[in-house]
């Protein structure tokens, strides 16, 4: 779900989030939004994750992330959660050529995504939590 390569690295910096903390990080850490920049390229092939690694972060978010969340820390999970989602979205978009090999899983991903946000929204709307983050093109994307 992360390559070696930024476990390492976000290790040293001590930029683990607290929902990604267990014994074992290497299976725990989910690669993190990153943009592109002149000292720092996101299209090196060894780190983008193939279209099965991100179904399987997606799978991991909603079954020991989404799950267990603990009250009062909804708006950290809901920011924790944008964020890799994030990553998930722009690892498909870098990836993508003229014919997408895998659409059904880009699909199932984007479709999973969109119903978690949808269902944050309610959610805090309801509570009265509601945390606008500014998403998509125009923003800085």
């Amino acid at each position: 779900m992360c390559p070696e390569e930024e476990v390492l690295k976000r290790i040293a910096e001590n930029d683990v989030h607290k929902l990604e903390m267990s014994s074992n990080l290497r299976a725990t850490m989910i690669k993190k939004f990153q943009r592109s920049s002149a000292d720092h390229e996101l299209q090196i092939p060894h780190l983008l994750r193939v279209p099965q690694a991100l179904l399987r972060t997606i799978t991991y978010i909603e079954d020991h992330i989404m799950s267990n969340v603990e009250p009062g820390d909804e708006l950290l999970t809901y920011l924790f959660i944008w964020d890799r989602y994030r990553m998930v979205a722009k690892d498909f978009t870098l990836q993508i050529s003229g014919a997408m090999r895998d659409e059904e899983v880009w699909v199932e991903c984007h479709e999973r995504m969109a119903r978690w946000f949808v269902l944050m929204d309610h959610r805090m709307k309801a509570n009265g939590k509601q945390h606008s983050l500014r998403i998509g093109r125009g923003h800085g994307e």
